[in-house]
């Protein structure tokens, strides 16, 4: 490798590790991005692309969705990738849902929030399913397409003056030193960002933070009739209890004790017409059977009616996730910080938590 000492050196070319890059070179910091694999491929690379502040935990977590959001309409004018700005449409398919949303609605996080009657939400949504009688649209947040953005974002730090050493795998580090595949890199200040990747490098860490993976799946749904357009990410009773914006609402126990086994689908409609829709696995086995499938299906046909609901892709993804917290920062050693978003959320956490943590490397030790 050169013999150039970085400011800063990111382990890891997924959002989260491409967010510190981009926050550093901002700072004028001479910056190199290590990605072991030739081009991003995991989790980044599956995600839905989807910044939905009403769903995050109120403080910190909300404040950096709706940073998050400002910065990805921004790199997308920068970079040349589609970003379009979307809210959240949570659809109550019980009295006991109806009340979370009431009870949203009327808190800090609420602020512009529209709750929404039968005949209001038909107007927002003619496919509605006849048994949905209320329902509530939250402001802010936007979408974008990961495949399209990391090859953006990663041509736009290019740009910027940052080395991207890809096919590179960290083996070791220390302050100030990484041991790499392609020989030792130093840099004054490091971040490691390995997104589901939890033994490679501080395994012990990870398990000492309750951190572990859980794996989601993909659908995308056929391009719809260009009179079928959506405008926010769609949620029912599962996934309203899956947001914890919304979970931790005082009326949340009833709706949790009434909630049946269907899957917390989320909805998204692409810039090209195409719906993608989220799901939790409910195993790490890397198959989607047909019954799993069926069951997202049959979760989206309680929402609403698909004008064309052929499947044009299947994928799945593993995700680290924490049961009590949605990042997890950790200083191993001096001049080090080794960062995970662990809420499910890496599109709405990763750029705004970036500049925390750039910040902070560079006052703290």
């Amino acid at each position: 490798m050169s013999s150039v000492r970085y400011d800063l050196a990111v382990v890891g070319a997924g959002l989260v590790g491409l967010g510190h890059a981009l926050a550093a070179a901002r700072r004028g910091l001479s910056t190199i991005v290590i990605e072991r694999e030739r081009q991003p491929l995991g989790r980044s690379l599956c995600d839905a692309g989807v910044v939905c502040p009403a769903g995050q935990a109120a403080g910190t977590s909300w404040l950096r969705a709706r940073r998050s959001t400002a910065l990805w309409m921004e790199l997308g004018r920068l970079a040349d990738f589609p970003v379009t700005p979307i809210g959240l449409l949570a659809l109550a398919q019980s009295p006991e849902a109806a009340a979370v949303l009431d009870d949203f609605a009327d808190s800090r996080m609420g602020e512009g929030s529209l709750p929404l009657d039968r005949a209001e939400l038909e107007g927002r949504l003619p496919s509605i399913a006849a048994a949905i009688e209320r329902g509530l649209a939250a402001p802010g947040g936007c979408h974008f397409e990961p495949r399209q953005a990391l090859p953006r974002l990663t041509d736009l730090l290019d740009g910027m003056g940052v080395d991207i050493a890809l096919g590179t795998a960290a083996v070791s580090l220390v302050t100030g030193r990484i041991e790499t595949t392609a020989g030792m890199i130093r840099a004054d200040r490091i971040v490691v960002a390995p997104g589901a990747d939890l033994q490679t490098l501080y395994p012990r860490v990870f398990a000492g933070h309750g951190v572990h993976l859980a794996r989601r799946h993909y659908l995308r749904l056929a391009a719809q009739p260009a009179g079928f357009r959506l405008d926010a990410v769609v949620i029912g009773d599962a996934g309203i209890l899956a947001q914890v914006g919304f979970a931790r609402q005082r009326s949340a126990p009833g709706l949790r004790a009434r909630q049946q086994a269907s899957p917390a689908v989320e909805l998204v409609q692409a810039a090209d017409g195409t719906l993608v829709v989220t799901a939790p696995a409910t195993s790490l086995e890397p198959f989607m059977t047909a019954a799993a499938e069926a069951a997202i299906h049959a979760a989206l046909a309680d929402l609403l009616t698909i004008p064309d609901p052929t499947v044009v892709e299947r994928w799945q993804a593993l995700v680290p996730v924490a049961d009590d917290r949605d990042v997890v920062i950790v200083a191993p050693e001096p001049g080090i910080r080794l960062v995970s978003v662990t809420g499910g959320n890496a599109a709405g956490t990763a750029l705004a938590l970036a500049e925390e943590v750039v910040e902070d490397l560079l006052t703290g030790v």
